[in-house]
């Protein structure tokens, strides 16, 4: 099973035939075959968290969404780094 063919049998079943789907691939465009409408987004790898979220608003919210230049399919663009805790250091004694 592959990422096409499992959205296909979800698509099949009608309590979740509407249901956004995001697809993430490594694969170019070109080496994707997909169906028309199977995905709501298609987002290349390597993933940044700034696109996925904006992805995913923009699939949720429609065109009220924010876009960035990190949103939008196969590009990428300024992010910050994750925020992570700084080790404390201890004081001079």
């Amino acid at each position: 099973m592959n990422g096409v063919v499992l959205p296909g049998m979800i698509r099949q079943r009608a309590d979740a035939a509407r249901l956004p789907l995001i697809l993430v691939t490594s694969a170019q465009p070109s080496q994707t075959e997909t169906p028309p409408g199977l995905f709501a987004a298609v987002i290349l790898k390597p993933l940044r968290n700034l696109q996925f979220a904006a992805a995913v608003a923009q699939v949720l919210l429609g065109p009220k969404a924010p876009r960035t230049a990190a949103g939008k399919a196969g590009r990428s663009g300024p992010t910050r780094p994750p925020l992570s805790p700084q080790p404390r250091q201890q004081p001079s004694t």
